[in-house]
């Protein structure tokens, strides 16, 4: 079984970043704004390839109220999404879809959090820690 993820413990820094496999996607938790970077590749004579911002988008922004504290997260392969846990008032695993601009709460339970993904055999699921358990949800294609 193969695992890929950012494992996270403890307290979570005020801001963090996640770049996609290619690095041509960034999506930053920073306070309790969620803000995605579209990035491009310039290349460079003397320090080689450079990824540099093409656009920022911030998905959620608010003052604190306790709803959202964002938490770890993890790309898909093919970088359409991006999967992360919210341990404030709405916690449970969220799915950001990049191509159609949506948010969806796909595991509802309020204790869930760390998303993985695990490959078992040829199958790809979104994992996620329940307690002292590795849960599995099948995301949506």
């Amino acid at each position: 079984m193969k695992i890929q993820g950012h494992a996270s413990a403890g307290r979570r820094p005020y801001q963090t970043l996640f770049p996609s496999h290619s690095g041509k996607l960034r999506v930053e938790f920073k306070d309790v704004n969620l803000i995605l970077h579209k990035m491009k590749i310039v290349e460079d004579d003397f320090a080689g390839d450079l990824l540099v911002p093409i656009s920022s988008e911030t998905l959620i922004s608010q003052q604190y109220d306790g709803s959202w504290s964002f938490g770890s997260g993890v790309w898909n392969n093919d970088e359409t999404k991006f999967y992360f846990d919210n341990t404030g008032a709405v916690a449970c695993i969220w799915q950001l879809d990049i191509a159609k601009n949506t948010l969806n709460k796909i595991v509802p339970e309020h204790e869930a959090f760390n998303p993985i993904f695990l490959e078992i055999g040829a199958e790809k699921v979104l994992g996620y820690f329940l307690g002292h358990s590795i849960m599995i949800a099948k995301p949506e294609k």
